[in-house]
């Protein structure tokens, strides 16, 4: 779902609930914030009750509640786009970037790529599967 900071209709949150899987909320940020108001919104259509997120020692997201399930999260952000997934079935990770060269790229590849990546749209298939599983996991890639 693409958004400008609007809260979602709610036909479209019932039908995602009512769904099982893995649920992503794609949105189009006019000002990236810590906790942005819009996750916050739409957690509290998946539990009932008080929810905070926390981060665990690696930076991964964590909601802590009293609901009878666990809800996994991952988030992602580059530029004005985030990402956000939420799953009671498994934990997920999610990643996304905007294709554009980088000054350390090079680096990148050299230090986490034995493959050739020829192209920036190899690369970032590459970087983003890579960063995606790392976080399912629950740890962290490297430390710039």
């Amino acid at each position: 779902m693409m958004s400008d900071h609007t809260e979602p209709e709610a036909a479209d949150i019932e039908s995602l609930i009512k769904g099982h899987g893995t649920h992503v909320w794609l949105m189009h940020l006019k000002k990236p914030s810590g906790q942005n108001p819009l996750i916050i919104n739409i957690i509290k259509r998946y539990l009932s009750g008080d929810f905070k997120i926390v981060k665990n020692t690696n930076g991964k997201p964590l909601i802590e509640s009293n609901f009878h399930k666990e809800l996994h999260i991952s988030i992602t952000h580059s530029g004005p786009i985030m990402a956000l997934a939420l799953s009671f079935e498994h934990a997920l990770g999610i990643d996304l970037e905007i294709l554009k060269e980088r000054a350390h790229m090079d680096r990148l590849r050299r230090r986490y790529f034995p493959e050739p990546t020829p192209t920036i749209l190899d690369f970032y298939q590459a970087w983003t599967a890579r960063e995606a599983f790392i976080k399912s996991l629950g740890g962290r890639l490297f430390t710039l």
